[in-house]
Formats: structure tokens, sequence, C-alpha cells
């Protein structure tokens, strides 16, 4: 089955709650690539109020999503070519951003396999609440 702009909301969200992990990756996902053109506050203040009352109707908890919420905006900060925390980081450095962006694809690889594990493994998030 397939999403699509006009598709019908019932069937989305039976899709979703069939499989319960989907909807918190692709989350992750979504908010990567929005955030890499926003900055922190401004993402949170415009994506929050509208993701955080479907997560909570898909019965996601809270805090998980709070926590991949976090992480993929951190990831988003500083994936090059827009990362406004990437350029920054490569001004302080004084480093050519071109050069760096081979070297942080490892640290940004790590990264993304952790908010996939964490967003696949809820109990890592709210495992000792």
């Amino acid at each position: 089955r397939a999403f699509c702009a006009g598709g019908d909301l019932k069937e989305m969200d039976e899709i979703a709650r069939e499989k319960r992990r989907f909807p918190v990756p692709m989350t992750g996902l979504h908010r990567n690539v929005f955030e890499a053109v926003l900055e922190g506050i401004p993402a949170i203040v415009l994506f929050g109020p509208l993701l955080f009352p479907v997560a909570q109707h898909l019965g996601i908890h809270q805090i998980h999503y709070a926590i991949i919420a976090i992480l993929a905006m951190s990831i988003g900060l500083f994936t090059p070519p827009f990362g406004v925390g990437y350029y920054g980081a490569c001004a302080v450095g004084k480093c050519d951003p071109d050069k760096a962006a081979i070297a942080i694809l490892p640290y940004l690889a790590a990264l993304l396999a952790a908010l996939v594990v964490i967003a696949a493994v809820p109990w890592l998030s709210t495992g000792f609440l």
C-alpha cells in the first residue's frame, strides 16, 4: 500500500497502527530533512505543534517522540550542505566546509544509526520511566 497526498486518512491510520514502529522512524527522517534548513527553535515551534498530536494519536509515548525529535533536529543541524550548525562549526574551527564535509560523514552515519535504533526500540528511551 502506498501513501499519497489525496489518500484516505483512515487507511493511513490503519496502516500505521498495524506497523506501530513505522511512524517514529519516518518522522525522524522527515525532521532531518526539514531541520537541516531551519534552526532549532523555529523548527520546534513549527513542527512541534503539528506532529506531536499525530504522535499521540498513534499511541507513541511523549518522551520517546521528544527524544526522536531532538536527535533528528541535532542531526539536521550539522548535515551539509544546509546545516546552520555545520557552517558555524567550520567558521569557529577555521576550516573549509568542502573539506570538512567528508570528515563529518562517519559521524553523521553513526548519529543516523542511533536515530534508527532508538526509533525502532522505544524501550531505550522509556525503559527506566
